[in-house]
């Protein structure tokens, strides 16, 4: 059977990766055999010329984001039907992120869909908001949830022309009607299967490291996180697990090493990105008895994500000797009070300096995540953000990431922005860092769009030159032109 695998994707600078889940769901198709191909819109797809304005440390490959990328969407559009003619896949598979399934959609309207073409959707997107995803006319099955064991038995099925209606995690349209299944329970860890990159272009194995480009490959330890924060989807998914198997569940160290073996060996790769959420919260006898095979047998650095409240003496202590040479923290604002009672991350501002300081301490590097435009947020709140963003570059702390807040369907925050009027009518997905996602009458869409621009000279900058900075928040061409005289300047002093 031919099947087409979709990732639609915008590819923002300084991110992206082969994505985990879709690789998997590839390998499950290649081990039962069927024909399988890959449309990636990553290396192909224009947008809107890409500025970087909110990390200071760039290649300069990366200020060329559109010169290898062919079609506008409305081309590609047209690449994608002549490839799904050409191909004539039985099976079309799209996996989602809220911000790129308007895409994924522009391709789909585009198709000439025939009678014995099915088209399938998963991801968060449609693990959040199955309901309106379903209701697409050329959509026929949306996987709710983890798909590893749905898609196995969906292919299964399929294969042998037999019913496929009655699986777990999937949705179906059926004689006109839609076919809810419950919500199985989640795969054991060790039962999930490797990734295969085999079909992704190369340059998503690349990221960039203290000005050098290096072959790293993102992986995950363990599935599903513990916290609640309220900008964010996870929440949704832990009210799903209410089997035997619980939301947050890791593999066992044997298959782990199995496996990032096989991944550097044939990928030749020079680090790993541990994509887990928490993996910091990991038992500690678990973490010891990993960071000693990892050495002995991987031996390649890595960077990680972790809470603050997970950055003790201890377990600095155990990612230093691993050869952890880098940790992304989520901060999201600079109001401690904010952050706790609007964002429900009960995390202190004096926690987030200890950590910072315990790991430059031990040369690991941090990166601290912030975020703005947050529902109630105001300009007030946005500078304590900027503030203790000074204060952690002042003590060590790497370029950071800014982001405007995004409302991601059914999380906290979106219900909220939705009840008071908050979301922005002209927020574009293609454009979701620099694009608000709320306008508020406090702190309106062009406000929070023109922070967005400044933020990462307001963090840098003597005080002295906030009236200057300020006046390029408007995003005018002189205020374009010394933005970007205050990002080169520092771009040669950041920390590498």
């Amino acid at each position: 059977m031919k099947i087409l695998f979709v990732f639609s994707n915008y590819a923002p600078v300084g991110g992206g990766g082969i994505p985990i889940g879709l690789s998997i769901l590839i390998n499950i198709a290649k081990q039962k055999g069927h024909d399988v191909k890959l449309f990636d819109t990553s290396y192909k797809i224009r947008t809107e010329t890409y500025q970087q304005q909110t990390n200071f440390v760039k290649t300069k490959e990366h200020y060329n984001y559109n010169v290898e990328r062919e079609y506008l969407e409305n081309e590609l559009v047209r690449v994608f039907r002549d490839e799904v003619n050409k191909f004539g896949p039985k099976l079309i598979c799209f996996s989602t992120l809220t911000p790129t399934h308007e895409l994924a959609l522009s391709l789909l309207n585009g198709l000439d869909k025939s009678k014995d073409q099915l088209v399938i959707f998963g991801g968060i997107h449609s693990t959040v908001i199955p309901e309106e995803v379903i209701m697409h006319e050329k959509v026929d099955i949306v996987c709710v949830g983890e798909g590893e064991k749905a898609f196995s038995s969906f292919l299964v099925h399929l294969s042998g022309e037999k019913d496929y209606y009655g699986i777990n995690n999937l949705w179906c349209k059926k004689n006109g009607e839609i076919v809810k299944n419950s919500i199985d329970n989640f795969l054991e860890p060790d039962l999930i299967p490797y990734s295969d990159c085999d079909l992704f272009d190369e340059r998503h194995l690349y990221r960039s490291f203290k000005g050098k480009n290096m072959r790293s490959l993102r992986v995950e330890i363990s599935r599903g996180c513990v916290y609640k924060c309220s900008y964010c989807t996870n929440k949704n998914i832990q009210n799903m697990s209410k089997g035997k198997i619980p939301y947050f569940r890791y593999k066992s160290v044997d298959r782990c090493i199995e496996e990032f073996l096989f991944y550097k060996n044939i990928l030749n790769l020079e680090m790993f990105y541990f994509k887990d959420e928490v993996f910091l919260m990991l038992p500690k006898k678990w973490l010891r008895e990993f960071a000693k095979e990892y050495k002995a047998q991987i031996n390649l650095p890595f960077f990680c994500q972790s809470s603050a409240k997970d950055i003790n003496e201890e377990n600095v202590k155990i990612l230093k000797d691993m050869g952890c040479v880098a940790v992304a923290m989520g901060v999201e604002v600079g109001n401690e009070e904010f952050r706790k009672k609007v964002l429900n991350k009960p995390v202190s501002n004096a926690e987030i300096v200890s950590a910072v300081k315990l790991l430059r301490k031990n040369g690991i590097r941090i990166t601290t995540y912030f975020m703005i435009g947050l529902p109630y947020e105001t300009r007030e709140l946005i500078f304590d953000t900027i503030e203790f963003q000074r204060v952690l570059y002042s003590i060590g702390s790497s370029p950071t990431h800014i982001n405007s807040f995004y409302p991601f369907p059914g999380c906290d925050m979106e219900v909220i922005a939705k009840k008071e009027g908050f979301i922005n009518k002209n927020f574009e997905h293609n454009r979701s860092t620099t694009n608000a996602g709320l306008d508020m009458p406090q702190l309106s869409a062009v406000e929070i769009e023109g922070l967005l621009r400044t933020y990462a000279a307001y963090t840098r900058v003597d005080k002295w030159m906030y009236p200057i900075i300020e006046l390029c928040e408007a995003g005018d061409r002189t205020g374009v032109q010394i933005l970007n005289i205050i990002n080169e300047y520092y771009s040669e002093r950041a920390d590498q």
